[in-house]
Formats: C-alpha cells, structure tokens, sequence
C-alpha cells in the first residue's frame, strides 16, 4: 500500500510483481488498510447520488427494467463530466480510475480461476454490478476513442454467469 502521491513510482513496481504472480498461478488475497480507498468510494456514490437525484423526476415510478438501465447509463456519463458533480472532472478521473483498475483486477482474478468466485462476488460483485450500470456506457465510448479492451475484464466479470 502506498498514498497517491508516491503512485508515480510504486505503481509500475505493483504491476510487475503482481503481473509475475498472476503468471505463476498464485492465489491472491488483497486486504487494503488504507482510507483513501474507501474514501474513493464515497466520492464517487456522493457524485452518483446527486446526479440521480437531480434527475429522479425524469424516471416513472413504474419505470420498466431498461428504462432504469438507459437512466442509470446516462447518469453514469454524465459522471464523467465537468457538470457531474462537485469534485473537480481531473481528480474525479483519477479517483475512477483507481477503481476501475482496482475492478479489472478482480475480474481478472475470478475470469482467471486465480482466486474464489464465491469469495469474490461475496466481497465486490454487487458493486461491480452496480458500477458496471452506471457507467458502461462510459466504457463504450471509451473503447470506441481507442481503447478497445478498457475495463474488459470488469465486464466478463459481471456478466458471467453465476
């Protein structure tokens, strides 16, 4: 664990063990102490909780299965805007993309068979869910701009079946 300020050079250090670990088929347990993980989460509920609320009127009460999906994916991309919320758009990016990295690799865990489904989706596969609703659409667009396999593993993971 390190705090975002020293990112720049543990990072690439994190991704080489953790890479040789995967490809020696060793099963990982990542337990995280650190608060700044769990304040991510808060930022990035607080920013969707106020978008929803702001559009609540535009989704019926008897609203069908998809039109809940079509809002959630519209509030999700607009998340990602400068108007989505009250965290400035460059620090919020940064936020969600520690949680999609985050996702990816449990996705790649549990798609890998290098660690417990069960425990997995137990721990993380309702919000992965939840995160994979809001912003897929998100993700769309970005693979379209050049990043084709972005959060891939994110979405194996949700959508496989259980």
């Amino acid at each position: 664990e390190w705090d975002a300020r020293r990112s720049g050079e543990l990072r690439p250090l994190e991704q080489a063990v953790v890479d040789h670990l995967i490809q020696q088929r060793v099963k990982l347990v990542l337990i995280s102490t650190d608060s700044q993980g769990s304040l991510l989460l808060y930022d990035l509920r607080d920013r969707l909780e106020a978008l929803n609320t702001r559009y609540a009127e535009l989704l019926p009460q008897n609203a069908t299965d998809r039109e809940r999906a079509i809002f959630k994916e519209r509030i999700g991309i607009e998340a990602m805007t400068e108007a989505g919320g009250a965290t400035p758009l460059p620090a919020f990016r940064d936020e969600f993309d520690r949680i999609v990295y985050f996702l990816n690799r449990l996705g790649t865990c549990v798609n890998g068979n290098l660690c417990s489904p069960r425990v997995a989706d137990e721990f993380f596969r309702d919000y992965a869910a939840s995160f994979w609703s809001y912003f897929a659409g998100y993700i769309e667009r970005e693979r379209k701009r050049g990043q084709p396999t972005y959060a891939l593993a994110i979405e194996t993971y949700v959508k496989a079946p259980r």
